[in-house]
């Protein structure tokens, strides 16, 4: 055993945004994995993090940005809703 002790390093609280990996994005978005990478079903838009070369390649989301999709997808659903309300009143 050292005699030596180490100082503890500060902690540093990191305010960027949260990455997610791909599976736990996946399962949020009720997706399959490989939807996500290919950027299918609508997520094209949402970035992308790769870490790792070759076979080992991690990817991860953006964990503001996958919340924002799926507020979306409730959005444009409750809009559809209204419009079918709307045309079922008139008829």
């Amino acid at each position: 055993m050292s005699l030596i002790r180490r100082k503890k390093q500060p902690q540093v609280e990191y305010q960027g945004p949260v990455l997610i990996p791909l599976k736990q994005a996946a399962a949020i978005l009720c997706l399959d994995e490989s939807t996500l990478r290919k950027g299918e079903a609508g997520t094209v838009h949402l970035t992308r993090v790769r870490q790792g070369t070759g076979r080992r390649q991690r990817v991860f989301l953006v964990l503001h940005e996958v919340q924002a999709h799926v507020e979306s997808l409730i959005a444009h659903a409750r809009s559809l809703d209204e419009r079918t309300e709307r045309h079922l009143r008139i008829v």
